[in-house]
């Protein structure tokens, strides 16, 4: 939460309580000094930056898309937003915290890097495309939410299968794994304070299995044992039946049901992200729900046959 700025009923709003950092004695003042000033319009800057963000441009949609990973850092980062947007505005969201309790000098220079985090972040995503629908193209084999197995491994062990969470067209050159999670932003006291940071989910993994095809797709996959990684198409088979029905660990929050065999259902953030899977993914349900409907239409028509038929066999067979 964005910390609040008055005792409510002492004075004026506008930064009147500050500490010294000599002395723990809080001090009155009318209008604040210059720096406090400064810093309480930074902390304004800040937070209304990050509710001018665009519907579905944010850290919440990030998180929920899997572009990046729920940590610490991004709880607060959505909890902010939630804060913003529940009270109708940066402005007054400050204002609704001052009567939680005073904000001092310290407090202010802390939410400016914790803020100025999470704008970065917001910046670097939206820069990179993290927020743009992704198209499918013709040498993809696999959808979103689709269950897979590992060819290297057996499909019973926590690696040996999973469900596809995002995929890229060609190798992403910056993706690593084994290595420290990359943070977005300065990596200072906020990122540190917070965990590890804002890990951009596309380049962060736990292993990268590439293949012997050349340039081919690659996709997220998100193992039963809960690890992420990076795969080759060449490397995936799909799964069907009971092994497709199988629950995966942590990948409740970007699914919403299991929607038939083998492929689970994005949520509506995921979905915006990868929106010709997801069409797909509503195109297969719709085909499958019409089957049903079909055969048990059928079904009942065969029924019903049998009984007239069955009844005019009495009839017939009944003395005269």
């Amino acid at each position: 939460m964005i910390a609040g700025v008055r005792r409510p009923g002492a004075w004026k709003w506008a930064w009147p309580l500050t500490r010294s950092l000599t002395t723990s004695t809080p001090t009155r003042q009318s209008g604040g000094t210059l720096v406090e000033r400064t810093v309480l319009r930074e902390i304004y800057r800040l937070a209304s930056h990050i509710e001018a963000c665009a519907d579905g441009q944010t850290i919440r949609a990030a998180v929920r898309s899997g572009v990046c990973e729920h940590n610490s850092t991004s709880a607060l980062a959505i909890k902010t937003e939630e804060l913003i947007e529940r009270h109708g505005g940066a402005r007054k969201a400050v204002r609704a915290q001052a009567v939680k309790r005073p904000l001092t000098l310290e407090d202010g220079f802390s939410w400016i890097r914790t803020l100025s985090l999470h704008v970065a972040a917001l910046d670097d995503f939206r820069d990179t495309g993290a927020f743009e629908p992704q198209r499918r193209g013709p040498d993809l084999s696999f959808l979103v939410g689709q269950v897979v197995a590992h060819r290297s491994y057996h499909r019973d062990s926590p690696r040996g299968m999973g469900v596809i969470t995002a995929w890229e067209p060609s190798f992403p050159e910056e993706a690593h794994a084994d290595e420290p999670h990359q943070v977005i932003g300065d990596g200072g006291p906020a990122a540190s304070s917070c965990g590890s940071g804002f890990v951009d989910a596309r380049l962060c993994f736990a292993a990268v299995d590439r293949g012997r095809g050349g340039d081919e797709p690659h996709y997220r996959v998100l193992t039963r044992g809960g690890e992420a990684r990076l795969v080759a198409q060449s490397l995936l088979q799909p799964l069907t039946g009971a092994d497709g029905e199988r629950r995966m660990r942590d990948g409740g929050a970007l699914f919403t049901h299991l929607a038939w065999q083998g492929q689970y259902a994005p949520n509506s953030w995921l979905a915006q992200r990868y929106p010709d899977d997801a069409h797909e993914v509503r195109a297969g349900e719709l085909e499958r729900a019409q089957a049903r409907v079909y055969e048990t239409a059928a079904a009942g028509k065969a029924q019903l046959e049998a009984v007239q038929l069955s009844q005019g066999s009495d009839h017939l067979s009944a003395p005269l």
